[in-house]
């Protein structure tokens, strides 16, 4: 057995782990339907966010890192590790984008539902006075 193989399952794992967390951060900043893939996105609706993300992405990533690790199957670690590669490229952007929207939101979060807001009225003060054809 190579040294390669146990050094991609490391890579893998980790940023599996990586997305994994990222993915809980969001949901818990923002909201469940943050998450874009399904079927996290319904686990996570049907079991919580920490069972849904273990289900969703960590348990699919230990069966491969198992599997392939078993299987001595080092070109399928590879190709493995290039597209988590680029999922983390991706993850990358959607988290600088994540402190942008944040900075803009004042650290907030995501905006109240439209359930908690049902009842209250909408904060005119703000808005410009209106001006009268008299005014003029």
């Amino acid at each position: 057995m190579s040294i390669l193989l146990p050094v991609l399952a490391s890579v893998f794992f980790s940023l599996a782990a990586f997305d994994g967390w990222l993915t809980r951060r969001r949901m818990h900043l923002f909201n469940v339907d943050i998450e874009l893939n399904r079927v996290i996105h319904y686990l996570c609706k049907v079991c919580g966010i920490e069972l849904g993300i273990m289900l969703g992405l960590m348990l699919p990533a230990a069966c491969l890192t198992y599997l392939f690790y078993k299987l001595n199957f080092t070109v399928g670690f590879a190709l493995l590790v290039g597209f988590r590669i680029k999922l983390f490229i991706n993850q990358l952007q959607s988290f600088k984008l994540e402190k942008l929207i944040l900075a803009q939101l004042g650290g907030r979060g995501a905006p109240p539902s439209s359930a908690e807001n049902a009842g209250s009225q909408p904060d005119n003060s703000k808005t410009a006075p209106k001006i009268s054809p008299e005014d003029k």
